[in-house]
């Protein structure tokens, strides 16, 4: 369940990365069966210089705070282990150095990393003005939203009022244990957003994690951004000095809490310029998938022609293109994408290609800085030590010495699938290629085969390949379940009754 593990959305799908702010460095992760796995010791997350940017922070006008009349009360919703309960303390401590009356509360539930947490805060000229520390129903007068799944749940949201709420949402969707679990886990972020918006008198969106981690390298910083950005627009009633004194009374990596909060003054006066300087690294942090048919297909032959050859890759393209002659647009965008995983196998000589390939380089100088040491963590086929309790291969660790016989392997693949290729002794190896060449067929028949009334089965076998999911033994595992399937779901199809009409039949005759 460690939300450290996040999806990342890439031109070939649902991809995983390790989110360096929140992880707590168990390191148990690293034992998860996947030859994608590598470790950079000496290198933290690459920042943009936030100076950049903070230097217009000193010109910019003074804020001024929101008039108390009554009890003003701030709501700051987000998960535990990422300073919402700080946030709401310091803000506390500004409105007590101003001399107003505080209550605070905090509600935590049992996770104390994770789990959802709500921070009361209560602001007014007397204490007397706020009887109780929780807000009450519909008085919310901000929002602070940092999770969007908690800030739209009805226990947050019964204390807003679409005629008095103003809220700040951070649009970056923060991954959830249920992401963990299920590999295709998605929640409507659309829906979520028009829920708090049904809910508010105001809702602006801040994408503050990406802020945090461009310009900070941390994003744990994003709650203090979204505070800046409040109180530069007047939401907060209480003083940038005020707020600045607490910061620097709280201690903790105030300099950086410091910027944080300029960050947040700073795009709230001039997103655009704040975008600006942030589009470069965001996109290296997160590609965006690729949006049209055409160019799944243009990217995908790409990475076969370097997998294999331009003739491995020309056969996928006659394949997609045959079945977008059917005139069945959804069926032909399940076979690019899972014809593509069943012949693009990973095998050692395409691990060795990837781990080594200038791009993947390029990326960790991208995302990291400083003085790197990269180790691979391998299972290599035939060398692997065994788990005497489960009879499973285990990983190795290997150092940098190791690139040079990877950029060996690598420029080995065109021995792939022939007499001289000993790796495909491996019976995994075996398994796939046999699947593959069987989904291959399949295609061509159900290309010349396709109706109405068999299309549903049609698209479900074409999905298959992205079900077997994995490396080694668990690709293994899940190769077996998808031939399984495979096989079931062909003779439903082959079996399905035509919807041809009688009177058709009949002139075809």
């Amino acid at each position: 369940n460690c939300i450290s593990v996040e999806p990342i959305e890439t031109e070939l799908g649902r991809k995983r990365r390790i989110n360096q702010s929140s992880c707590n460095k168990d390191f148990t992760c690293v034992d998860g069966f996947c030859p994608s796995f590598v470790t950079i010791t000496g290198a933290e997350p690459r920042k943009l210089k936030a100076d950049i940017v903070l230097a217009d922070a000193a010109t910019l006008p003074v804020p001024t705070p929101a008039v108390l009349t009554s009890a003003y009360n701030v709501l700051i919703s987000g998960i535990g282990g990422l300073g919402v309960t700080t946030l709401a303390a310091i803000l506390a401590m500004a409105a007590h150095i101003e001399d107003r009356a505080v209550r605070t509360l905090n509600r935590t539930g049992l996770a104390q990393k994770g789990g959802a947490v709500a921070s009361h805060v209560r602001i007014a000229r007397q204490t007397g003005e706020m009887p109780t520390a929780a807000v009450p129903v519909g008085e919310t007068n901000l929002h602070l939203a940092y999770d969007m799944i908690v800030g739209a749940s009805p226990n947050v949201l019964t204390r807003s009022s679409s005629a008095r709420t103003v809220t700040l949402l951070n649009s970056h969707l923060n991954p959830t244990s249920a992401f963990v679990r299920n590999t295709a886990k998605t929640y409507d972020t659309p829906a979520l957003q028009d829920v708090l918006r049904r809910a508010s008198r105001t809702l602006e969106t801040l994408d503050a994690r990406a802020l945090a981690e461009t310009f900070l390298g941390n994003e744990l910083y994003a709650n203090m951004i979204m505070l800046g950005y409040a109180l530069q627009k007047g939401w907060l009633p209480v003083s940038l000095d005020a707020l600045t004194k607490a910061i620097v009374l709280n201690g903790a990596t105030k300099k950086q809490n410091l910027k944080a909060l300029a960050l947040g003054r700073v795009t709230a006066a001039s997103p655009e310029k704040v975008s600006a300087y942030a589009e470069s690294l965001k996109k290296a942090l997160s590609p965006k998938p690729v949006e049209t048919l055409d160019e799944m297909i243009t990217a995908r032959v790409q990475y076969l022609t370097a997998y294999q050859s331009k003739t491995y890759a020309q056969e996928y393209q006659m394949l997609v293109a045959r079945m977008r002659a059917t005139g069945h647009a959804k069926l032909a965008e399940a076979v690019a994408r899972g014809a593509f995983a069943a012949m693009m196998i990973k095998d050692e000589y395409e691990v060795a290609r990837l781990l080594t390939d200038r791009s993947f380089t390029d990326q960790i100088n991208t995302v990291f800085e400083g003085d790197m040491t990269v180790s691979y963590h391998l299972a290599p086929v035939f060398l692997a030590r065994k788990n005497k309790a489960t009879g499973e291969p285990r990983k190795m660790t290997f150092g940098p010495w190791l690139k040079p016989v990877l950029k060996f392997v690598a420029a080995l693949k065109p021995l792939r699938e022939t007499p001289l290729d000993v790796l495909s002794l491996d019976p995994l190896r075996r398994a796939e290629r046999h699947f593959r060449d069987e989904y291959l067929a399949a295609m061509a028949e159900i290309a010349a085969r396709v109706t109405p009334a068999n299309l549903a089965t049609a698209m479900e076998i074409a999905g298959l390949p992205l079900e077997a999911r994995g490396y080694g033994h668990i690709k293994e595992r899940a190769l077996e379940t998808v031939k399984t399937r495979f096989a079931e779901l062909m003779q439903t199809f082959r079996t399905a009754p035509s919807t041809a009409s009688p009177t058709l039949i009949r002139r075809a005759g």
